[in-house]
């Protein structure tokens, strides 16, 4: 949604309802991906407009149909940049600010026109936007913390950042996003000791360190392929069975989150589709979810135990055809990084680095999942083909 907004000292003055090219003198913009897009841009006035924008990304509805979209912050802040200057673009996590201080995310909006106003972008004063907020008679007092916590974060942002960083816990043990290659081992291992046990994750860092240890000899000072690999052999060694899914909601995570963004009196549904209870929606023939009540909590604690049990005679869930095909991936996928390490070189590092990538594509559960493994697996017929004929041109 783009609303267009003028201002004038009289009717007189404003002679169309909508903004035209290059006319903007500022943009609040609560989507980024919407601020980003060619007909918003098209609006500013490059030379002397503002843009204060929300940094958190909410995916679009293409994103759904096509995940290869480059969705990263850092790309679309680059987009506004280029249209005016850096000086004149202001970042803020709003969403997730609103959802930890306000306990709504429908409080960005006003959130971003407090800190619009705080950096004196508005031709409005404050003292008329309250009165308007009061006047709207809804939400009265969540709107108007919204847009004080707005005008907080434009006036001190590290003030800001502790209080939202305080309110998120993640000053008692959150862990920050992985950067280098050291850290992604790291969370990876520790993530699949939990998943299994230790020797499971000691097997992850074994071929890990192979790879590691061939691009390096092969392309010094390259981990482009070794980064692939330790993050998507762990999420084809980590597929989300039965027992992760139980471990999930019940090691404790999942009800702290829910303490943070909501309180009082509720109740906890599940909606899940159990391979042994399996029913088929009559319209379309596909699986659909049962609803259970809380009681499943104290089922995820019991399977959750039981995920020793995991690939051996005795898992019931592991005879399950998808289960099966998830177990077999992991081999597959190494065994086609084995096949191509011994011919990586310099020139081929991006492609090989892309095929050890690919298993992003295989996402969602059941028969979505199948979809997309049968989509991973031409792309990577594809990239194997083209892998072929640069080393064949290569070797002429």
């Amino acid at each position: 949604v783009v609303t267009h907004l003028r201002f004038g000292t009289s009717k007189d003055k404003l002679f169309a309802t909508r903004l035209w090219e290059q006319s903007a003198d500022l943009v609040i913009g609560c989507d980024l991906v919407v601020t980003t897009s060619q007909a918003t841009l098209d609006l500013v006035r490059g030379d002397s407009a503002h843009i204060v924008v929300n940094s958190d990304v909410v995916p679009t509805a293409q994103f759904q149909s096509n995940q290869a979209l480059d969705l990263s912050q850092d790309r679309l802040i680059k987009v506004l940049t280029q249209r005016v200057n850096a000086n004149r673009v202001s970042v803020v996590p709003a969403t997730s600010a609103a959802l930890r201080l306000i306990g709504d995310s429908i409080a960005t909006n006003i959130f971003m026109l407090g800190f619009a106003i705080q950096k004196g972008l508005m031709p409005i004063g404050l003292p008329a936007i309250e009165t308007a907020v009061r006047l709207n008679g809804v939400a009265i007092e969540q709107n108007l913390h919204a847009l004080n916590w707005g005008r907080v974060a434009a006036n001190d942002p590290t003030r800001f950042a502790k209080i939202v960083a305080q309110a998120a816990g993640e000053e008692k043990g959150e862990q920050p996003i992985a950067q280098t290659l050291d850290e992604i081992i790291t969370r990876r291992v520790a993530h699949l000791t939990a998943y299994q046990n230790a020797a499971y994750a000691k097997a992850y860092t074994d071929f890990v360190d192979k790879v590691r240890q061939a691009e390096s000899a092969r392309v010094p000072g390259s981990t482009a392929v070794t980064q692939a690999v330790a993050t998507y052999l762990s999420k084809l060694m980590s597929y989300k069975d039965e027992y992760e899914v139980a471990r999930l909601f019940s090691n404790g995570d999942f009800k702290r989150r829910l303490t943070q963004q909501f309180e009082g009196n509720y109740k906890l549904n599940f909606h899940l589709s159990p391979p042994v209870l399996n029913p088929k929606d009559k319209a379309t023939g596909k699986p659909r979810k049962l609803t259970f009540g809380p009681w499943m909590f104290s089922a995820f604690k019991l399977l959750a135990r039981l995920r020793g049990l995991r690939g051996s005679a005795f898992d019931v869930f592991g005879y399950n055809p998808e289960r099966k095909t998830e177990r077999r991936m992991i081999g597959e996928y190494r065994k086609t990084v084995e096949g191509v390490l011994p011919v990586l070189n310099q020139d081929n590092v991006s492609l090989v680095a892309s095929i050890a990538a690919l298993p992003d594509m295989i996402r969602g559960y059941g028969y979505i999942k199948e979809e997309n493994l049968q989509k991973y697996q031409q792309e990577l017929a594809k990239l194997l083909a083209s892998f072929d004929s640069v080393a064949m041109a290569k070797s002429a």
